[in-house]
């Protein structure tokens, strides 16, 4: 459970060109890094330009 928070710079064509762990309350890099390379991969419809993006892990009982 936690927060993670990722810087992603997006290119003119939408495309992900750069995509890292800005901030992470996880306690685990492995998934922090996991995270940031699977959000390298996306196409967004917008760019170029600069974002964050937040991220809450936790489970369905969190939510009550």
């Amino acid at each position: 459970r936690g927060t993670l928070v990722l810087g992603i710079k997006v290119g003119a064509d939408g495309s992900v060109e750069e995509s890292h762990m800005e901030l992470s309350s996880l306690g685990d890099e492995a998934l922090a890094a996991c995270a940031a390379a699977k959000a390298g991969k996306a196409k967004l419809s917008a760019g170029p330009g600069r974002m964050s993006v937040t991220v809450v892990f936790g489970s369905k009982d969190d939510q009550k």
